[in-house]
């Protein structure tokens, strides 16, 4: 019960402060989205390498 009272809570009052605060949110936004871009190129990049070294392995075997 303590738990849903809190997640009520809570629920209510980052609602009021994302209203309040909305400018600060975008510029925290504005700033992670490219950083969240950076580490998922580079983590494809690390998968596309590994997938072709896998290949090759592989034609090595055949």
């Amino acid at each position: 019960m303590a738990a849903l009272v809190g997640g009520i809570v809570a629920t209510i009052l980052g609602a009021v402060l994302l209203v309040v605060w909305w400018k600060h949110f975008l510029v925290i936004l504005a700033g992670g989205i490219p950083l969240v871009l950076i580490l998922g190129g580079a983590l494809a990049i690390y998968i596309g390498v590994d997938e072709i070294k896998d290949r090759m392995q592989q034609q090595k075997e055949t």
